[in-house]
């Protein structure tokens, strides 16, 4: 969430095929600040586990859940709640000027550079990218490579 809040200047969304996740994405949200920034938590009508037997009814969900983030909420990126859902996250990345966020290789990311000796952190960066690089590479015009590390 701290990295969605920081590509949206404090102005980010999640979707998520899982309505019961809901209430503890908000959860999460206030109790690491940024309640205030997280402006939607977008789900499908209907059982998730239809929906995700099929992936290309997951991506077409998701892609409608992005696009309502950005218009209705006012989005500016919206994370892809659910580590199952990183297939159909990288394939609709393209599909929007918005940064999506993959909160899993944001998780591996941000663990890598906690691990680092204090020296070594400027080492990795320019090796690694920042995570904010890495996930900018998930928006058109920048590459596609789906915010891989």
């Amino acid at each position: 969430m701290a990295e969605a809040a920081k590509l949206s200047n404090n102005c980010f969304a999640v979707a998520t095929t899982t309505p019961d996740l809901r209430a503890s994405i908000q959860d999460m949200a206030a109790a690491n600040g940024l309640g205030t920034a997280l402006v939607g938590v977008r789900t499908p009508d209907g059982d998730a586990a239809t929906l995700m037997s099929d992936a290309r009814k997951t991506e077409e969900a998701l892609a409608a859940l992005i696009q309502l983030a950005v218009d209705a909420d006012g989005a500016r990126a919206v994370i892809i709640g659910g580590g199952p859902l990183a297939l159909a996250a990288r394939a609709l990345a393209p599909r929007f000027r918005c940064p999506i966020v993959e909160p899993i290789p944001v998780a591996v990311a941000r663990t890598v550079a906690l691990l680092q000796p204090a020296h070594s952190l400027a080492q990795s960066h320019a090796g690694l990218g920042s995570t904010s690089d890495n996930f900018k590479l998930n928006r058109p015009g920048h590459g596609g490579a789906g915010g891989r590390l």
